[in-house]
């Protein structure tokens, strides 16, 4: 007699991967935006949202990441306020889909927020503007 076992596949939820192109535009004296473009692998449903972090870098050292939203965002940019004027910053972005939140992407380059107002009269202007 002959014993015929079953053999029981298991699908391993996956998570995105994640965001690309991470970049950083409209940097003012407290804020800018970060946009980014979907993970090239969504896994295995669509992704539903993003989560943003920041990280201060200062000479010679970087401090630790710091989320910049509490909730998953479903744009695929994120105006980042409360920043502090002339300070150096890096973002980095993770997508979220039904089965959880992914890696993170690389740090985009890093970005100096302008001094508190211009020298034509006291209101900030953009240092760069993102081009898609």
């Amino acid at each position: 007699m002959f014993k015929v076992e079953s053999t029981t596949f298991v699908s391993v939820a996956a998570v995105p991967g994640p965001p690309t192109n991470v970049r950083v535009c409209n940097v003012l004296s407290t804020n800018c935006t970060v946009k980014y473009q979907l993970p090239a692998d969504e896994g295995d449903s669509q992704v539903t949202g993003y989560h943003v972090e920041r990280r201060l870098v200062t000479t010679g050292a970087e401090s630790g990441w710091v989320p910049v939203n509490r909730e998953p965002v479903a744009p695929l940019e994120l105006v980042v306020d409360q920043l502090k004027p002339q300070s150096k910053y890096q973002f980095r972005v993770a997508a979220e889909n039904e089965h959880g939140v992914g890696d993170f992407s690389e740090p985009s380059e890093t970005v100096k927020c302008l001094p508190d107002v211009d020298a034509e009269g006291g209101r900030p202007s953009a240092l760069q503007r993102c081009v898609l």
